[in-house]
């Protein structure tokens, strides 16, 4: 039955339609940043490693959101294909992954952003906004690169998948808002 209201509500198959484009995006991000967080490992950069990591796991529980929030509107999602993860060194998949980010962030772009708002579609709308804050964040530690991550522990919000870093050595965060709960990657 639901199928039939996708096929005459226009607002709800551009949301269909953009959440499947999304979490594909969003899953092929976290396959991409755990294979560059291994490379990183492997060639002498732990911080970097753990800072992919992070940026993994942030981009899966950004596309369990939007998985959710499709559900709620009544999406189906098929099983998604992984695009093959091209690897170089650390530096050269740090800007790989930076302009990831700045795509799957156009994805979500103001318009659509603005249309899904109107349409009353709180989870999705909110899905949405969690993943371009999580996308500006992304770019702006991986712009950090090789050279500034070493010194920082990675708490990631099992809600938002908003990253927080907090130096070595000090105190864990608290709850920054009343939904977040953060947890210490290691």
């Amino acid at each position: 039955m639901f199928v039939g209201l996708l096929a005459v509500n226009p607002e709800l198959a551009f949301m269909t339609r953009e959440l499947k484009a999304v979490i594909a995006a969003e899953e092929n991000a976290v396959n991409q940043d755990e294979v560059y967080s291994r490379r990183a490992l492997a060639e002498g950069y732990p911080g970097m490693g753990r800072l992919f990591h992070a940026v993994a796991l942030s981009e899966f529980i950004q596309s369990e959101n939007h998985k959710a929030a499709l559900g709620v509107i009544g999406g189906r999602l098929r099983r998604v294909v992984l695009d093959p993860v091209r690897v170089s060194g650390t530096l050269e998949n740090i800007g790989r992954a930076a302009a990831a980010e700045s795509r799957m962030r156009l994805m979500l772009g103001s318009e659509g952003l603005e249309r899904v708002r109107r349409s009353l579609q709180d989870v999705v709308y909110q899905a949405f906004v969690f993943s371009r804050a999580a996308g500006l964040e992304h770019e702006k530690l991986l712009a950090w690169g090789v050279g500034g991550v070493g010194d920082w522990d990675y708490y990631l919000s099992r809600i938002s998948g908003k990253i927080l870093l907090v130096r070595r050595g000090e105190n864990s965060p608290g709850p920054v808002g009343f939904t977040d709960d953060y947890f210490l990657i290691r």
